[in-house]
């Protein structure tokens, strides 16, 4: 007599439940098992060169869960992705035939159900063959919404998300080779959330690199602006002490006085060189500050902002959606200033919004527009802003609630030089939002 395998001793009971004989006349002969594994493989194939160019979660979701549909021939199916810092917080990715609210209220019951059921095991759950003390109420809940199965998309053993598939249009039973199927998508799944966050949490950390790079040299340029304010500030008194002096060079003094307003001379003339000195260098600096405008089509600046932006939006995770209109109108813009625009937008976005909302780049023609202009949108379906908040969103120093800090961070600088730069570039910049609906920035720019 043969061993029992130590895959076969980790079979959960459901599973083994689902392996039994079936009654005469309801197993599948010889043949129909033969076109089903050819068939599944077929499937897994497709499956899996559809995931090998390594797309977003979201993207991951709704490849997986489209190809197990069709092929159990399901109405319903989802898929959600489990933090990796710990708490195991279940972010709803897709769901197909699962009202919105009753897809995360599943996800945040099966994490929880997940944390024992899988304990010991990665093979998928029958669900609806689950009875006494194996129907907790998270599973009764998963089931009596449809779903029949549900598995861990893991990664050496490492929990990445939980995958479902619901219950058979034919009202057929999920065989043993069929929980097999699921459960080598679910791994193929859980290998590629898992490349795709390492991907996206790379990408990030070299985009905050040069963030860093950028605002260090933002410094500098504001360094170089104080420098050259506070020395047309000090000019003005400067140039009224050397004038005194010079009227009491003028006068009869004594051999000491003229000493000590020669010596006083000689320091405003110190003080007025190195005043100079720091003009000329801010005057330098300042150079780097202005507009370096070209007339041109802002949609591949837009579309490499966002190729560069999504791992960031993605590693929270937050749906990052880019629409972008064909045959824009030529504006005028400083490209490294727009993208610092949208970048600042963008970052609000996703500063003020949960994990697992969306943030939308739009780019289209203004409409009604007789200069034919364009107008860039950044949306975000997070808690919004109170109308009574909306007129100070743009002042320097203000924070939404009026005060100088926040829980989210920040000075408040952010939007307010996103205003000066839109306008300098002869655009305008408006908000509107609705408190539970989202926020959306809209930024216009005349036709060139």
């Amino acid at each position: 007599m043969s061993s029992m395998s130590d895959r076969d001793a980790d079979r959960p009971a459901a599973l083994d439940r689902c392996a039994e004989p079936e009654p005469a006349g309801g197993s599948p002969d010889g043949f129909a098992l033969a076109e089903r594994h050819e068939s599944s493989l077929l499937s897994l194939f497709e499956l899996s060169n559809a995931l090998g160019v390594l797309p977003g979660p979201y993207e991951i979701a709704q490849l997986a869960l489209l190809n197990l549909m069709g092929h159990f021939g399901t109405s319903q199916a989802a898929l959600w992705l489990l933090s990796d810092d710990g708490s195991n917080d279940a972010v709803p990715l897709r769901g197909f035939g699962v009202r919105d609210a009753l897809l995360r209220a599943l996800g945040s019951a099966l994490e929880r159900y997940a944390v024992e059921a899988f304990a010991n095991s990665n093979a998928p759950i029958v669900l609806i063959e689950l009875s006494g003390e194996d129907r907790a109420p998270e599973a009764a809940l998963a089931a009596d919404a449809g779903l029949a199965v549900v598995a861990p998309a893991a990664v050496q053993g490492d929990r990445v998300g939980l995958l479902a598939v619901g219950r058979r249009m034919s009202g057929e039973p999920y065989q043993p080779i069929d929980l097999e199927h699921i459960a080598a998508a679910a791994g193929m799944v859980g290998v590629a959330l898992q490349s795709a966050r390492n991907y996206h949490r790379m990408q990030e950390a070299n985009r905050e690199l040069r963030q860093i790079n950028d605002q260090l040299r933002e410094a500098d340029d504001l360094r170089a602006a104080f420098v050259r304010n506070v020395s047309h500030e000090l000019r003005t008194p400067v140039a009224i002490l050397v004038g005194y002096l010079a009227m009491l060079d003028a006068t009869d003094l004594t051999p000491e006085q003229r000493k000590r307003v020669a010596v006083l001379e000689a320091q405003c003339q110190r003080l007025d060189l190195l005043m100079q000195n720091l003009l000329d260098f801010a005057t330098y600096a300042r150079e780097r500050l202005s507009l370096q405008e070209e007339e041109g089509n802002v949609a591949p600046v837009l579309r490499d902002y966002a190729e560069a932006r999504r791992p960031g939006i993605l590693q929270a995770p937050r749906e990052f959606a880019v629409t972008i209109a064909p045959a824009l109108p030529r504006v005028r813009f400083d490209r490294r200033r727009l993208v610092q625009v949208v970048d600042a937008l963008v970052d609000n976005a996703v500063k003020f919004t949960p994990v697992g909302s969306r943030i939308g780049l739009t780019a289209g023609v203004v409409p009604g527009d007789a200069s034919s202009g364009v107008a860039i949108e950044v949306t975000d379906n997070g808690p919004g802003i109170e109308r009574a908040h909306l007129a100070t969103v743009f002042e320097p120093f203000r924070q939404i609630d009026g005060s100088m800090t926040r829980s989210a961070g920040g000075l408040g600088l952010g939007l307010a030089l996103v205003k000066q730069i839109v306008e300098r570039m002869g655009g305008t910049l408006e908000v509107e939002s609705e408190v539970g609906v989202g926020t959306t920035f809209r930024v216009v720019l005349p036709g060139a």
